[in-house]
């Protein structure tokens, strides 16, 4: 030994051979020698034989290790490395406020809760450890669940949403399951995310309570509405009744029409899924009806709808309903006067920011006399009045009859 090797290699072979000797049994040294090749480390193993000596034999097994130092070494520094991810895993899911955790896919066996998750529960994090998804959070939660778990298990992330029994109490909650692959390209693990939503949800069930309570009072205070214009249109009309005039008679009759579209407008707001705004082919193509049928023992007159389907807010088609009225009752009062029959083609459409109004007739024609600037009657001079507050302009064209042009933005 003293040959081949240096002092100090010398002296733990010897220390492992005192062992050996002393207590009986292979006892094992490593150490470092300068070769050829480099730098090498070996194991050795010496035992003592057992015989009929003067002097201790031993059996003396020498190992190259130095491949097995180098992959313990980077062993070693990957784990340090495990170990640090690890601890800033921890550190990190700890300070969050989602509940996150994971479980073995096959057996739903918890391996890891963060701090949050473990404070839903009267349980220890080592208690919640050593339990399955089904004893924690119990059966019929665990069968609400399955459907998604199949899901996570197939390397598809899911999420659902379910009412839980946690230490707060009942509480609605959101988990999301991510698949997580193992080593061997399977799904091994199920990492969860949860959060807890009962305030939101508290929350939107108190604001859905509020507007159903505001459509319950807008609906009232629209019928309402609907039933003191009644009142008022029945009595214009008794009064039109008791006039001799026929002048007054029929500026109340007018004064009726007027009221009535108004009506119509919140009946069909009452009706509607909204309030706020209804769809101009609703409304405008009822009014229409409305007042052909007020005329109907007139002149045989065809009248034809082009409105377009397009919503628009209520306090607009407020006004673009008067007005509407005014031209078309004026249309069947006076265009076809001394005729058996007569056309009127009523169009709405929607350009942009724009909107359209037509009514034309072939009738007579309105006299030149006529104009927005100098109005006939009450009627044109509301029309004009409406139009310029809606920010609106209107056109007459005389030809073949007559056709009244009202555009305005919306």
């Amino acid at each position: 030994i003293r040959d081949y090797l240096p002092p100090e290699t010398v002296e733990i072979v010897l220390s492992a051979l005192a062992e050996a000797n002393e207590k009986g049994y292979s006892a094992s040294r490593q150490y470092e020698l300068d070769l050829a090749s480099g730098r090498r480390s070996f194991e050795l193993f010496a035992s003592r034989m057992e015989g009929h000596y003067e002097q201790p034999h031993f059996i003396y097994l020498c190992r190259d290790i130095t491949e097995r130092r180098r992959l313990e070494a980077e062993l070693a520094v990957a784990r340090e490395v495990v170990d640090r991810n690890a601890s800033n895993f921890r550190i990190l899911t700890d300070n969050l406020p989602l509940f996150i955790s994971y479980f073995n896919a096959d057996t739903l066996a918890y391996e890891y809760v963060n701090e949050a998750f473990v404070s839903q529960f009267s349980r220890s994090r080592e208690e919640i450890l050593r339990m399955t998804l089904p004893q924690l959070l119990g059966e019929e939660n665990a069968r609400f669940a399955q459907p998604y778990i199949d899901e996570a298990r197939r390397g598809k992330s899911v999420s659902y949403m379910n009412r839980f029994s946690l230490k707060q109490g009942m509480r609605w909650v959101r988990v999301t399951y991510v698949p997580v692959l193992g080593t061997a390209g399977k799904i091994s693990s199920i990492l969860v995310f949860s959060f807890d939503l009962t305030d939101q949800k508290e929350a939107e069930e108190s604001v859905r309570a509020l507007l159903e309570e505001k459509e319950l009072i807008l609906k009232e205070v629209n019928h309402r509405i609907k039933n003191n214009m009644s009142i008022i249109a029945s009595l214009l009309s008794l009064q039109a009744q008791q006039q001799r005039e026929e002048g007054a008679v029929a500026a109340l009759k007018d004064a009726v029409g007027r009221v009535q579209s108004m009506m119509l407008l919140y009946d069909k707001l009452y009706i509607s899924d909204s309030f706020l705004s209804l769809s101009a082919r609703t409304y405008l193509g009822a009014l229409v009806d409305d007042i052909a049928v007020n005329f109907s023992s007139s002149p045989r007159i065809e009248v034809e709808k082009d409105i377009e389907d397009f919503v628009l807010d209520a306090k607009l088609l407020q006004p673009v309903g008067i007005i509407l009225n005014e031209l078309l009752t004026n249309v069947m009062k006076y265009a076809f006067a001394g005729r058996k029959a007569g056309r009127v083609r009523v169009g709405a459409s929607l350009s942009g920011s724009r909107m359209r109004l037509e009514v034309q007739d072939d009738g007579l024609g309105m006299p030149l006399s006529v104009s927005l600037a100098q109005p006939s009657g009450f009627g044109l001079m509301m029309v004009g009045v409406l139009a310029k507050q809606l920010g609106g302009e209107v056109e007459i064209v005389r030809e073949g009859g007559t056709r009244v042009i009202l555009e305005l933005p919306v």
